[in-house]
């Protein structure tokens, strides 16, 4: 019964860090582009990259292992040391990017609900699942919120 109420407990985790992933913001991007807004489209792409770029220009010349691993291992491959580093968390910036895209494209009380949501759904999920330590998921909402400020305000 136990390990039953774990595997849900990580499947919600789980689900709640998806409005972070890759995926989820694709869909988003994709979603604004088929109904007509190809410009939030591209804002919303623009601050994507940008925020990936500086996040794994970080990850480049800091490594920090993830909790769930934290031994400093040498990787074989680049790309697998730049998915290996906790530091920052892009999964937050990444939420925190999709938060500030709606609160200034909708202005209202609910974009704002919505936004601390995602980012708090996200950031909590991470660091419960133990792929991020708070400080990460700190250092990718300030690059999230800082690039969504100078791309969508």
């Amino acid at each position: 019964m136990l390990t039953l109420l774990r595997l849900i407990k990580k499947e919600i985790f789980q689900d709640l860090s998806s409005p972070g992933s890759f995926f989820v913001y694709a869909l988003v991007v994709i979603a604004f582009f088929v109904s007509g807004d190809q410009q939030f489209a591209l804002q919303l792409f623009t601050a994507a990259f940008s925020v990936s770029a500086a996040i794994y220009v970080i990850k480049l010349f800091y490594y920090k292992p993830r909790p769930d691993n934290p031994k400093k291992i040498r990787h074989k491959d680049i790309f697998i040391r730049l998915n290996e580093s906790s530091f920052p968390s892009i999964h937050a910036a990444r939420a925190s990017l999709l938060g500030i895209a709606f609160i200034s494209r909708y202005e209202n009380l609910m974009a704002i609900i919505f936004a601390v949501f995602i980012i708090a759904s996200v950031s909590i999920s991470r660091v419960m699942l133990k792929r991020h330590y708070m400080s990460d998921v700190v250092a990718g909402i300030v690059l999230g919120v800082f690039t969504g400020y100078i791309v969508f305000l």
